[in-house]
């Protein structure tokens, strides 16, 4: 079974399909200035999850698409507070179903 994701700007679906298609139109989303706050579920969890998109968008190259599981580890891994990441933890606990 292929991993199926879908992004959110807000309210508005941005894409749903293979985690590159997705990734990739969440970077070009990302560029333009009216974009709030993007969302990428795994559609199997329901759980949300962080990519890293640094990378060229030319044929074959694509974002890297690095998906990490928990909201804590890569908060910390990117140098977050430890506290700022466990109030963000707690935020998400009550805006998203987990099971």
């Amino acid at each position: 079974m292929t991993d199926h994701f879908t992004a959110f700007d807000d309210e508005t679906r941005i894409a749903t399909g293979p985690l590159a298609e997705v990734a990739l139109a969440v970077k070009r989303a990302a560029r333009d200035a009216n974009a709030s706050a993007i969302l990428i579920f795994d559609d199997r969890t329901g759980r949300t999850i962080d990519l890293d998109l640094r990378g060229s968008d030319a044929a074959g190259g694509g974002p890297r698409a690095n998906v990490y599981q928990s909201v804590y580890a890569t908060g910390l891994k990117n140098g977050i507070p430890e506290e700022l990441v466990k109030a963000m933890v707690r935020i998400f606990f009550f805006d998203v179903d987990y099971q």
